[in-house]
């Protein structure tokens, strides 16, 4: 996957042809692009022909960051998971796509529940927002922002202290010894 997304970083124009089912070639748009060869990376028999004549400036060096890597929360909380990202300049909110995917080793489908609070993009900040959080959401999350063609990622970790387990508590049994 970061091979691919790699690609998208050295070039505006990508050019790849393959063997779709339904048209031969499908043509992207440079956000649709990005996400797109995310996603190819997950199914490598799709690939795309990218082009483009947009030029967008792009800062030199665009990274994301995160305020705190690990989160531990109580069962039942509301969360939310916040990636920083820096452009260099004003944010162009057209040419932004932040998402959040949890990195799982099964192949079962899950609902992704977090929800991305958009009205904070405009500040360099990317917000998913996790309500009454589940066991089921703990585990390692990737943050993805791609501004035009540029593109960081980092890892966040959801910890669920599950409060509905009550430690269990031994009383020790008195012996009266009377003689």
């Amino acid at each position: 996957m970061i091979f691919l997304l790699l690609m998208l970083s050295l070039e505006l124009q990508l050019h790849q042809t393959t063997d779709l089912q339904d048209s031969g070639k499908k043509n992207l748009n440079q956000r649709t692009t990005a996400m797109g060869i995310i996603q190819a990376a997950e199914n490598p028999k799709v690939t795309y022909t990218v082009k483009s004549d947009q030029r967008m400036d792009c800062p030199a060096l665009f990274t994301v960051t995160v305020p705190k890597e690990l989160y531990i929360i109580e069962h039942g909380s509301n969360v939310t998971l916040e990636c920083n990202f820096d452009t260099g300049s004003h944010v162009n909110l057209g040419a932004i796509t932040a998402s959040l995917q949890k990195v799982e080793n099964d192949t079962s489908p899950h609902r992704e529940r977090a929800t991305l609070l958009e009205e904070q993009l405009s500040l360099g900040k990317a917000l998913f927002h996790i309500p009454q959080v589940q066991v089921r959401d703990e585990g390692q999350y990737q943050c993805i922002i791609i501004y035009g063609v540029a593109w960081d990622y980092k890892y966040l970790t959801l910890k669920v202290k599950d409060t509905t387990k009550r430690p269990v508590t031994t009383k020790k049994r008195e012996v009266n010894s009377a003689i």
